[in-house]
């Protein structure tokens, strides 16, 4: 379902990255229709599709660290026999 509903935004970010990839080629001084306009769009796309794909990839790893971070600790500890080691448990 999220999916689902994810596809439209996700087609308006593909169609946002390939018009700032065209606008960058062409101030880049390549003519629109030629080999090397289309290598350069083709390169900027991915790059610019690498980028946010890390971006995404940065921020779930934020909200999982912060997520561990913040969730409760239950520890016990055990002492078997006087002089040794104790035991700690944590869930």
């Amino acid at each position: 379902m999220i999916l689902i509903a994810a596809l439209p935004l996700l087609a308006a970010c593909a169609e946002q990255i390939a018009a700032k990839a065209t606008e960058s080629c062409e101030g880049y001084g390549f003519t629109p229709g030629s080999e090397q306009f289309a290598v350069c769009v083709m390169k900027e796309t991915q790059s610019r599709k690498a980028a946010l794909a890390a971006a995404i990839a940065d921020s779930g790893d934020s909200f999982n660290q912060s997520m561990n971070a913040n969730r409760s600790m239950s520890c016990t500890s055990h002492v078997p026999a006087y002089g040794s080691y104790v035991r700690t448990t944590c869930y």
